[in-house]
């Protein structure tokens, strides 16, 4: 038997209670979900307020109208990516890797998307260990700067829009609202270019 069966059968699992929620969602042979946004609210409550990713998910298009809490938690080398999508936590909480933690080394990518906070709450964005990355490309970032506060593996947490890694980070072209001055931070590299406002650089 493939030593990866049990594995594709997990995800296939998630992919299937997703389907039934929401009618939409896919998983390839090698345990890659997509969703659109449109079905994120549904998926994060079926999960009782996060969405595991042992292996890949990708949420592509659509708007997330949150309602309570959303975290997405990685697995040990897993990967996120938020491409042309909307997450609007105005009425919930969305974070990455907040609570509970991820595992090490995982990969998170924003492209061309939005993430609102609540009005009380900090937005973060969290890759612990140090072969992990984030890129966050031609997006848009709005929370609280005194809300939240949630660490990042061995990097203390600070309230706020926080796009940390204890690996690298590349955070360009993106647009920061409320809280102009955010923290973005790499371990090992940290590269933050032609970001809205002049304070979104690293740190």
């Amino acid at each position: 038997m493939n030593k990866n069966f049990p594995k594709l059968l997990y995800q296939l699992a998630i992919a299937g209670a997703i389907f039934l929620i929401s009618g939409s969602a896919s998983a390839d042979s090698g345990g890659r979900i997509e969703i659109s946004a449109n079905d994120l609210n549904a998926a994060c409550q079926a999960g009782g307020g996060h969405i595991s990713v042992p292996v890949s998910l990708e949420i592509n298009g659509g708007t997330a109208n949150l309602t309570d809490e959303c975290d997405i938690t990685l697995a040990a080398g897993a990967t996120v990516e938020i491409l042309n999508a909307t997450i609007d936590a105005t009425h919930g909480d969305f974070d990455v890797c907040a609570f509970p933690q991820c595992g090490n080394n995982v990969k998170v990518e924003i492209t061309n998307s939005t993430i609102i906070a609540c009005p009380f709450c900090g937005v973060l964005i969290c890759a612990p260990g140090s072969l992990s990355k984030i890129e966050v490309t031609d997006s848009t970032l709005s929370s609280n700067p005194g809300g939240g506060g949630t660490g990042c593996g061995g990097i203390p947490g600070v309230p706020g829009t926080r796009i940390v890694s204890e690996g690298k980070v590349e955070v360009s072209g993106t647009t920061f609202l409320i809280d102009t001055d955010p923290l973005i931070h790499g371990n090992v590299r940290c590269e933050a270019s032609g970001n809205s406002p002049s304070t979104a650089v690293c740190n």
